[in-house]
């Protein structure tokens, strides 16, 4: 399900209101999407998007509390920010090491077939509370072979080679599980033209 968030704002940040919304809106579960219109509404919509704009407004404001993900760690300490353990659903305050991220993808059910699984809020006392895939979501049929074969060869690579620590370490990330590889590998087949 996806909610659409209509966001309250004064030109220049948006409204506590409208993050309530958004609280909200994670407890139903499912993809979030925020409009923020108006005249004079840039600074708002930039004030609240990504990791980056969190980083840099988080810079600015004292006692500023955000979720930042965790490729963007060293930038966050670049920047003199802190970091903050978070209570798992055992009450357990925990950091996003790979010890606390492999226990609590663990305690998550068979990837199904589609890939799609939400990993949030673990039941592993040792777990991180928020952990997710990277997904990329593509077309099954391409516009031609080339296209299809191009693809399927870079989304091979980002599950085999690019999974690597020399690449994944730099951001924060952890390969995928042998499970979740192997239906990443079924659902990169099925790309055709």
């Amino acid at each position: 399900m996806t909610t659409l968030i209509i966001a309250e704002h004064d030109g220049a940040s948006v409204q506590a209101a409208t993050l309530h919304t958004v609280t909200a809106a994670q407890k139903i579960g499912g993809d979030i999407h925020m409009l923020v219109a108006g005249s004079n509404a840039g600074a708002a919509a930039q004030a609240e998007t990504g990791s980056g704009g969190m980083v840099t407004g988080c810079q600015s404001i004292k006692g500023c509390i955000a979720y930042i993900g965790i490729s963007y760690l060293s930038k966050t300490q670049d920047a003199g920010l802190g970091e903050a353990s978070l209570a798992n659903k055992a009450g357990k305050f925990v950091q996003p090491t790979t010890g606390a991220i492999s226990a609590a993808l663990a305690s998550f059910g068979t990837v199904p077939a589609s890939g799609s699984q939400s990993l949030i809020n673990t039941s592993d006392p040792k777990g991180y509370p928020i952990i997710n895939y990277e997904y990329m979501i593509v077309k099954k049929q391409q516009a031609g072979t080339g296209v299809a074969d191009a693809l399927k060869a870079f989304l091979k690579w980002t599950i085999t080679t690019g999974a690597d620590p020399k690449y994944l370490g730099a951001v924060g990330f952890e390969a995928l599980p042998s499970s979740t590889s192997s239906v990443s590998q079924n659902l990169i087949s099925s790309i055709s033209s």
